[in-house]
């Protein structure tokens, strides 16, 4: 089976625009259980389109592909895990993308916000792992976003969180090269093999925890939540020293 660039844009159902994913068979999270979550929406619509990443009361962390063409005086960045209700709304400043970026690596982008974050037990950073820190395959992690709950499907208010798993990285790879599509050392991949559960559209930026340490930001992957094709995150640790130099 071949995999175009324009059916990959269309199984990519992790991104916005182009690349697009939400929690599949998440529950709802806890007031305080994601305190470092946020939603990326369109100022005049409200439409949520990716996830972010607080990192310090003034940079968010998010996926490159949501916002490579946006234009940030649209752009919103709203915190809370009730988006009906949130604890505040912040505009961009600037957008700082990788410049090795490229579709499907380097997807990676720090967002910095206009006014600072006012932390609290509800609002604070998340843990960033050391510079090359590894995870076991099989680890527990736990994903989470506001994205569609089925592929194509209807959007929450409510954030969403999942436990699934870390995926063999030699598995990984080896199942999407059957779409001559490379897998490559900062990506990390994790499904849940047992039920479809895990990321799908709009979930993109989002992250992905192990023992409470973000080790991905959702990316890509083969539709939602697939239990054979385990979906693509950026690998955090391969770019600690990056957010470190900018996100300052």
């Amino acid at each position: 089976m071949k995999l175009t660039l324009l059916s990959l844009i269309s199984f990519l159902s992790f991104c916005h625009g182009a690349l697009d994913p939400r929690i599949v068979r998440g529950v709802n999270a806890k007031p305080s259980e994601i305190p470092y979550q946020v939603s990326l929406q369109y100022f005049i619509t409200g439409r949520l389109f990716c996830g972010g990443i607080i990192l310090n009361q003034q940079y968010v962390l998010t996926a490159a592909h949501c916002m490579n063409h946006e234009n940030i005086e649209l752009v919103k960045v709203v915190v809370g895990s009730d988006l009906k209700q949130p604890h505040a709304v912040h505009f961009i400043e600037s957008v700082y993308i990788h410049k090795k970026y490229d579709l499907l690596r380097n997807d990676i982008a720090l967002i910095k916000l206009k006014t600072p974050l006012k932390f609290s037990t509800l609002v604070s950073p998340v843990v960033l792992p050391k510079q090359n820190e590894t995870v076991i395959a099989n680890s527990r992690a736990i994903v989470s976003g506001y994205g569609a709950e089925s592929y194509n499907g209807i959007e929450t208010d409510k954030l969403k969180v999942a436990s699934i798993r870390i995926a063999d990285q030699a598995y990984c790879k080896s199942m999407y090269w059957r779409f001559k599509q490379p897998i490559f050392d900062t990506n990390i991949c994790a499904y849940e093999p047992t039920v479809e559960k895990g990321s799908c559209q709009g979930d993109s930026g989002g992250p992905l925890t192990v023992d409470g340490k973000l080790v991905g930001i959702v990316s890509w992957g083969y539709g939602c939540s697939d239990r054979v094709y385990p979906a693509i995150y950026t690998r955090v640790s391969s770019y600690v020293n990056w957010i470190k130099k900018h996100a300052v």
